[in-house]
């Protein structure tokens, strides 16, 4: 007695990289299959929260919605066949640009608020500030700029905004103070 075999192959796949609440480009899945005109079914497992694969097509599609690196196996079955490959999804976090802020030593600065959005919902920012004016500081969880400017001259100051996950943006302005003048009465 003779036993025939079916073969399927899936074609590999390189590594994916994307971005975390941004909808991909559906990718497209390939396979041969050794019995000509046989209906394949398609299957993944591993694929990053948000994205499926259509089982007819094997064309993924979908918006991730978390950050980190998947092994994905791409499964057609009539016989069977895979590929594996890696998936991994990243946050993008845009600071808004801020316009150049000017203060006066010793009058305090009106607060200067910053805002940042971040790809992956539900992530925190922490803020940050280099280049501050002597006297002013940042509020780590609201990125309010606030103090009284105590040295005067052009600072350039960049502030950075970062999710839970280490992923960062930032806005770089010019601050400039100038010295306060007393006029001495007679």
């Amino acid at each position: 007695s003779w036993s025939i075999s079916n073969t399927v192959t899936v074609a590999g796949k390189a590594d994916q990289s994307t971005v975390s609440g941004s909808a991909i480009t559906p990718l497209a899945d390939s396979a041969t299959d050794s019995e000509s005109g046989q209906t394949l079914t398609w299957s993944a497992t591993g694929l990053p929260a948000g994205l499926s694969i259509n089982a007819s097509t094997g064309t993924i599609s979908g918006t991730p919605t978390a950050h980190g690196t998947s092994s994905v196996t791409v499964t057609a079955a009539a016989a069977s066949g895979s590929t594996t490959f890696n998936w991994t999804v990243t946050n993008t976090v845009t600071v808004a640009g801020q316009s150049g802020q000017a203060g006066t030593t010793g009058t305090a600065v009106s607060p200067v608020t910053n805002s940042a959005t971040d790809t992956e919902a539900g992530q925190t920012l922490t803020w940050s500030a280099t280049g501050l004016p002597t006297g002013l500081s940042i509020n780590a969880t609201t990125g309010t700029i606030t103090g009284t400017p105590t040295v005067s001259g052009a600072f350039s100051v960049t502030v950075r905004a970062a999710d839970q996950a280490g992923y960062a943006g930032t806005t770089s302005f010019t601050w400039t103070v100038t010295n306060t003048v007393t006029v001495a009465g007679q």
